[in-house]
């Protein structure tokens, strides 16, 4: 009889450990399920031309459309925000900067992940987000750049390029499931925000491999206007530089929306690479600038 009881016994601890087993192995599978990474995939739009119009019907040096299309080399930046409600007016949760970067064939991602875990909640169990923004930005004159916090910001490689580039954003992305974000799939679309340009483009005529340095209190460059910053100026001791083209055409992007005079100084390198000045000129501009248009100061 007592082996009998010992047996039973057995029986029902192997019963009751099997069930919490059981349980155990569920509570994980479940676990495991929410826990699928967030897939994220990008398709890119073309580049939108600057299509712009002269301002002028005198021919001045040499007419250049500038860029066409994207080439290799070109890189985008895109921020994902990430909501744990289905909303994207709170605060996000999770900002992840990510960076493209085009071969002359495909893009490929060179920063930042395509693959996003979920988030733990205050129980220690995973949770799906359940909206989310993108954002894409063409900002060749920036790069993400991780601060002291460990969050990214956008940030100049050098800040005398800002206005010697095209700069410009696509437009935003909200995407919202209140079940929970599994895919996310985005076209980055730059055609509709910058047809036409939000700003100007200022074209320097001068000869090839010359020096530009230009100046003008109250220009606002590209790269602040996709930053957001339309309000930002230049102030007296701003100035973007850049050499001319084999053209002969050194370019600046951006706007000013009031009378503005513009310094220009040309430098030309000697045998032994050094700047020697050639010339400097100021252009007072009466009325504001028009987007789109592309004006020309003759510097030859």
């Amino acid at each position: 009889m007592k082996t009998k009881k010992i047996n039973v016994r057995i029986v029902v601890w192997l019963s009751v450990l099997f069930l919490l087993l059981a349980s155990c192995s569920e509570d994980e599978i479940a676990q495991q399920a929410e826990k699928e990474k967030l897939s994220l995939q990008f398709s890119i739009g073309d580049y939108p031309p600057f299509t712009y119009q002269a301002d002028t019907r005198t021919v001045i040096g040499t007419p250049d459309v500038g860029k066409t299309k994207w080439e290799a080399g070109d890189k985008l930046l895109v921020k994902v925000s990430l909501f744990k409600e289905a909303t994207t007016t709170d605060t996000p949760l999770k900002d992840e900067c990510i960076e493209f970067t085009y071969d002359g064939y495909v893009w490929k991602c060179t920063f930042g992940s395509l693959s996003i875990e979920p988030y733990k909640d205050q129980y220690g169990k995973y949770q799906r987000y359940k909206a989310a923004r993108i954002t894409g930005y063409y900002m060749p004159t920036d790069q993400w750049s991780k601060g002291t916090d460990g969050l990214y910001t956008l940030s100049p490689g050098n800040i005398y390029d800002y206005g010697t580039r095209e700069a410009f954003s696509a437009q935003k992305v909200e995407m919202i499931n209140s079940e929970g974000l599994v895919n996310i799939g985005v076209t980055l679309n730059f055609t509709d925000q910058m047809t036409p340009r939000l700003y100007s483009r200022l074209r320097v005529v001068t000869t090839k491999g010359d020096i530009v340095t230009l100046t003008g209190v109250g220009f606002t460059t590209a790269t602040d206007i996709a930053q957001g910053y339309s309000t930002r100026k230049w102030v007296a001791s701003s100035f973007a530089r850049v050499s001319a083209d084999n053209n002969g055409n050194a370019f600046y992007y951006g706007k000013w929306d009031s009378s503005i005079q513009f310094k220009v100084k040309i430098e030309r390198l000697n045998e032994v690479n050094l700047p020697i000045f050639i010339k400097q000129k100021s252009l007072d501009v009466s009325l504001s600038s028009i987007n789109g248009m592309s004006y020309v100061i003759d510097m030859r």
